[in-house]
C-alpha cells in the first residue's frame, strides 16, 4: 500500500499520521530501519501485530474499504479475499492486502464479506518498492 506520511518518525517505533489514497489520515507505528519526512510517499506493508477480538460483518455499500480514522478510533474495512484453518484472514483493503489474525478461529467471515475492527494499534513495514 502507498502512504503519504503527515508527521514525521525519526526511529522504527515512533508514532505517525499517514494518508492513502482516501487521504483520510489515520496513525500507525513506523517500523522502518531508518526515520521517514514528513510529506514523503512511501510503499508499505500494512500489519495489525495482535489478534482482532471484535469485528463485524458490514454491507459494503455504507463504508469504503481502507484504514481511517472513525469517531476518533483507528477503524480497518475490506474484502475477505482467503481464509485460514488458523483463524487468519486476508483483507483486501482496496488497494493493498492485509493479513489479519482473527482471536477466535471458530468464528471465520466467508470468503467475500466485507468486514470492519478498530485494531489496537497499526504497524507500517517499508517495502523499498
Amino acid at each position: 500500500m502507498r502512504v503519504t506520511i503527515a508527521s514525521p518518525a525519526l526511529r522504527a517505533g515512533d508514532r505517525v499520521v499517514v494518508s492513502s489514497s482516501t487521504r483520510v489520515e489515520w496513525p500507525a507505528v513506523w517500523q522502518g530501519e531508518s526515520g521517514v519526512d514528513a510529506g514523503a510517499s512511501v510503499d508499505v506493508e500494512v500489519e495489525v501485530p495482535d489478534p482482532v477480538v471484535d469485528w463485524d460483518v458490514v454491507e459494503a455499500g455504507h463504508a469504503m474499504a481502507g484504514i481511517s480514522t472513525v469517531r476518533g478510533r483507528v477503524t480497518v474495512r475490506g474484502v475477505v479475499a482467503a481464509t485460514s484453518d488458523n483463524g487468519v484472514v486476508v483483507l483486501d483493503l482496496s488497494p493493498g492486502v492485509t493479513m489479519v489474525e482473527l482471536a477466535d478461529e471458530s468464528r471465520t467471515p466467508e470468503v467475500g464479506a466485507f468486514i470492519e475492527f478498530s485494531p489496537s494499534a497499526i504497524a507500517l513495514f517499508p517495502t523499498g518498492t
